[in-house]
């Protein structure tokens, strides 16, 4: 029997996602600072701002800050404003520690600043490298379909792909790419309907793990995460644990699972779909290799994203690349929760916390994850390419109108 107070509470909830990040963007950008500001890091002290103007290139190593005419200085003053109040004008600044050792000179540009200022060159270059991920991660879910039997051409699952991040980054509303996907790819294969649509969770699941398995990696050997470090492990150590006592035969007797399913309601449906999961235990080097095309491929998003970080102007002494397969694996799965329609507001804030973690410029954190919003948005066009294709759109209201029935 259907319940339509919780369809009507699901419903809205659905149409409240879109509002929600909308407004979460807006209050990252609230709580940014607008202006420029000087930063002087005492060796044994908290960070000092000074607000003020950033004359010449703010990506160069040495540039020339003028603080507001307002500014009044505090019990800690930046040794170069020391005489400032005698001689008011713009003072040179050396971005880095200070020969003797008594702290570290920084500034921050404006957020809309960055964007101005971002560099094609190494944006094209990111780009580039997003579409060659996005190339393995289709050989992967192929790979995954043509294990189980489900025979496709590999063009088949690019085009499916490629409409999942249409729908994902382009118009980022109800309707999910990987639930476009799901749908379509089980309208496809006729008699295998829940085994498509387990591909395209188990497909997702490999890839999260290897996002994990990275940032796991790689959390333990730099600096500023300390506190991330056993959450990190603490997610990878329950998926992997997870999935080993999943199926593992033994266990599932021993807390005896599959009577649990049978008494769940819906639990024929939900023996289908453990039956579509159980498939891929009797291809596990399919899986081995799964899980090898998505370190790979996330090592060329890790990649893209730094070069991201130089085209708007990240130093690579303030964000090297080690950090980046910190702070892309950890933003992307926290983004990949249905918390708004393609994680927006939600990554722009991750990077924020992250970047101001380890002491870089929050407003290079939001450029960084805005500029890869937008790079995942361009790939997404190729998927409105297939949407002119005769009968697309009618497949597409159609898959429509059964994900809306399928959702709770």
């Amino acid at each position: 029997m259907s319940d339509p107070d919780g369809e009507t509470r699901g419903g809205l909830v659905r149409k409240l996602r879109l509002p929600f990040g909308l407004a979460l963007l807006a209050l990252v950008f609230w709580l940014l600072p607008l202006g420029e500001r000087l930063e002087w890091k005492p060796e044994d002290g908290e960070s000092v701002f000074v607000p003020g103007e950033i004359q010449g290139d703010w990506r160069e190593d040495v540039v020339r800050f003028a603080p507001d005419p307002d500014w009044e200085p505090g019990p800690v003053v930046p040794p170069i404003l020391e005489d400032w109040s005698e001689s008011p004008g713009p003072v040179p600044v050396a971005r880095g520690p200070l020969a003797d050792g008594s702290g570290s000179y920084g500034w921050h540009p404006a957020v809309l600043r960055v964007f101005r200022d971002i560099d094609p060159g190494w944006a094209l270059a990111a780009l580039a490298l997003f579409f060659a991920g996005n190339c393995m991660v289709v050989t992967r879910w192929w790979r995954l379909l043509r294990a189980i039997g489900l025979a496709t051409t590999w063009f088949g699952v690019f085009r499916l792909n490629f409409l999942g991040m249409f729908f994902n980054a382009v118009v980022p509303g109800l309707t999910g790419g990987d639930l476009v996907k799901a749908v379509i790819v089980a309208r496809e294969s006729p008699g295998r309907r829940t085994d498509a649509v387990v591909s395209v969770m188990v497909d997702r699941l490999i890839g999260v793990v290897a996002l994990a398995s990275i940032a796991a990696a790689v959390i333990f050997l730099v600096e500023g995460f300390e506190d991330l470090r056993l959450p990190v492990l603490l997610f990878l150590s329950i998926a992997i644990v997870g999935a080993l006592v999943y199926t593992s035969r033994r266990l599932r007797r021993l807390v005896r699972f599959d009577a649990f399913i049978a008494k769940l309601p819906l639990g024929d449906k939900f023996k289908l779909l453990d039956d579509a999961v159980l498939l891929y235990k009797q291809h596990q080097a399919e899986v081995v290799v799964a899980v090898l095309i998505s370190l790979a491929n996330h090592m060329v998003y890790v990649t893209g994203v730094w070069l991201l970080g130089l085209a708007c102007g990240v130093t690579l002494t303030e964000v090297p690349w080690q950090k980046y397969l910190v702070i892309m694996p950890i933003a992307n799965i926290v983004t990949a929760l249905p918390l708004t329609p393609g994680g927006l507001g939600v990554g722009e804030a991750l990077y924020v916390w992250l970047f101001e973690k380890i002491g870089a410029s929050p407003s290079l954190g939001v450029a960084v994850s805005l500029t890869f919003r937008l790079t995942q948005m361009l790939l997404g066009l190729l998927g409105g390419v297939f949407l002119l294709l005769p009968g697309a759109r009618s497949e597409i209201r159609r898959a429509r109108e059964e994900q809306e029935e399928a959702l709770p």
